[in-house]
């Protein structure tokens, strides 16, 4: 299970302890809970600070207890956050009423360690009973009678035992108190026995201060029921990235490798021209629909296996093809690098028109048949609705390629190297900033955003050397540049349905050109996800769950149509 984040009073990284900004920048940054510390000022007035003087945290100095609220008042306790202008000292009613609406649970630690602070318990349990929050507060403190004296007043309320260095067998002594949880610092966590025996006894296990990714991956290893930080934001991520982590090597386990393996055929057909492409398919038993994969730039079915895999459990039967130069198909010069290399886009067409004509037009059980295009593939898969209005029920493109981005290099220079390649012919050569696979992962400049993802694909890359296509030559960069500006040009010509899918922070392509794309044709519709790189398909998990939603959503509206 999944540990709760409790923000360790507030969001206190980042903001000023135990104030209501810092409580309220944890709600923000999605924490489950917070913990906070209550005192009592000499007027009786219930306190969220945690050292009995003011002197760490504020602007003045003196104990908490020889000052009323409005003496306490007058400092600033900005003192851990100086950035921040001002904060004041809060009540605990004015926290309450802060976190109120956002349903965390609240841990309140009584600091009665040094000061005995008469009558803090009767004043808290009454507090809380009268905010109505009695369901969402669990008491801990290093003074067990605290807790006991809690017990005896709300015999209903949650209660847990704080510790540094507790006796050696803490679930036991927690379980003859009846309290609920065992608030430990971290480090106990060393000892074999303490979760166990927790468990056996029914007793949450709530770990303090967690602050470091190591520190928060033994949490979550153990099991505990919620990690206390000062980051709720910076542990969340940690914890999330591990499950992702490991629930994705799962699926890939249980689900995509059964899948290749008991679905997937794989067959080699010939080109127009007699160039040999490598064909991959997965026929579904009680076919809706058959899609048809274009893939993209230097790409292989490999990276395809999660969007197949999903389609096909769908409902969908999947065809797919390496087009000439890529993955398994026969390569389009005879260097040995690797490299990438057409004289037309009319080349890719041609392998598209092929692979339709032999395969999935022999193969398809309906006969229906979908469109899927990315990036390359995307700008293929235009231009072939534009010759072949007809073929297709529907197409999604996503982050197509309809416009090449060239980073820092203005589009004009780029069209003066281009004419300087026709003068000393040398098309075959790679193009400027392009080289061979060198094995070096790196996912910051890639064009995808889950690191998991991103692994699993580049590691098919690193076992087979057949997928190691990497850099562009001059020859296909005069190719891409054509076939984007022709697919932009006539897009008037398009008579089938389009769902044109872009990233919002494409590093891959120059979004205009789907933009103007779009704007051309009637058929055309566009779905922005705002914050994603290049591939939708490797995005972050919301980015990806609602592509793949919007994807599944498209298709099922036609599935409907004859």
């Amino acid at each position: 299970m999944k540990p709760l984040i409790w923000a360790h009073r507030g969001a206190s990284g980042t903001m000023p302890e135990n104030t209501l900004a810092a409580f309220s920048r944890a709600a923000e940054l999605g924490a489950d809970g917070v913990e906070l510390d209550i005192q009592l000022s000499r007027d009786g007035e219930i306190v969220v600070i945690h050292d009995e003087t003011i002197d760490r945290t504020s602007s003045g100095k003196g104990f908490v207890k020889d000052m009323t609220l409005a003496e306490l008042r007058r400092f600033n306790y900005n003192k851990t956050h100086p950035e921040c202008e001002h904060a004041d000292i809060p009540t605990m009613k004015e926290v309450f009423e802060l976190l109120k609406p956002t349903g965390l649970t609240i841990n309140i630690e009584l600091k009665t360690g040094v000061f005995d602070y008469e009558g803090i318990e009767e004043k808290i349990v009454s507090l809380t009973h009268e905010e109505g929050m009695e369901d969402r507060v669990i008491y801990s403190s290093f003074n067990h009678y605290s807790i006991l004296k809690i017990q005896e007043l709300d015999p209903e309320a949650k209660t847990g035992f704080l510790y540094e260095d507790g006796t050696i067998d803490m679930p036991a002594y927690a379980a003859y108190h009846h309290v609920n949880a065992l608030h430990p610092w971290f480090y106990n966590l060393r000892y074999p026995l303490l979760m166990k025996e927790s468990a056996e006894r029914n007793i949450e296990v709530n770990v303090w201060t967690v602050n470091k990714a190591e520190e928060a991956l033994m949490c979550l290893e153990k099991g505990v029921h919620a990690i206390i930080t000062n980051y709720p934001d910076r542990i969340r991520n940690v914890i999330e990235k591990k499950e992702l982590s490991q629930d994705y090597s799962e699926y890939v386990k249980t689900v995509i490798q059964p899948w290749l393996k008991d679905c997937v055929r794989y067959e080699d057909i010939f080109s127009y021209d007699g160039t040999r492409l490598r064909c991959v398919y997965a026929i579904h038993p009680q076919e809706k629909a058959s899609v048809v994969i274009i893939h993209g730039f230097c790409e292989f079915f490999g990276k395809y296996h999660e969007t197949a895999c999903r389609l096909y459990r769908e409902g969908y039967s999947i065809f797919f093809v390496e087009l000439r130069g890529h993955g398994k198909s026969a390569r389009s010069t005879g260097h040995g690098d690797g490299r990438i290399h057409v004289d037309s886009f009319d080349e890719y067409l041609g392998d598209m028109d092929s692979f339709i004509t032999q395969i999935v037009k022999e193969k398809s059980k309906t006969g229906r048949l979908f469109l899927f295009g990315h990036s390359m593939g995307g700008a293929v898969s235009a231009l072939y609705l534009e010759q072949h209005p007809d073929v297709f029920k529907c197409a999604i493109l996503s982050s197509p390629m309809l416009k090449m981005d060239y980073g820092r290099v203005p589009d004009r220079a780029v069209g003066l190297m281009a004419v300087y390649s026709d003068v000393v012919n040398n098309d075959e050569n790679y193009a400027p900033g392009q080289h061979a696979f060198t094995g070096i992962p790196d996912l910051a400049n890639s064009s995808a955003m889950d690191a998991d993802r991103y692994e699993y694909q580049f590691a098919q890359r690193i076992e087979d050397p057949d997928f190691q296509t990497w850099g562009s030559t001059w020859g296909w960069v005069k190719a891409a540049r054509e076939a984007a500006a022709k697919a932009v040009e006539n897009a008037s010509l398009i008579r089938t349905p389009v769902l044109l899918l872009q990233a919002g922070e494409d590093n891959m392509v120059d979004i205009s050109g789907q933009n103007a794309f779009r704007d051309k044709s009637e058929y055309v519709s566009l779905i922005n996800y705002p914050g994603s790189r290049h591939e939708l398909f490797n995005a972050s998990d919301e980015i990806r769950e609602e592509f793949y939603h919007d994807v599944i959503s498209y298709y099922a509206v036609f599935q409907k149509k004859e």
